[in-house]
């Protein structure tokens, strides 16, 4: 299986403006991969490092 990490921002609504829905990063990020890993949200300077750091060191395939 090819690793391949996903990296999703953490967003909460703001009130509308001009009837436009308004949304910000809260500064949270989670990274998931097809081959199980699933971080939840944790703050997006780690998420980037754990991202990064398991495309250089894949783990061994799972049995």
């Amino acid at each position: 299986m090819q690793d391949s990490t996903t990296l999703t921002a953490e967003v909460r609504d703001l009130p509308p403006q001009s009837g436009w829905r308004v949304v910000e990063t809260t500064g949270q990020m989670s990274v998931a991969c097809p081959c199980g890993l699933n971080t939840g949200f944790i703050p997006a300077p780690d998420a980037a490092r754990i991202a990064q750091d398991h495309l250089e060191h894949p783990q061994a395939p799972r049995v």
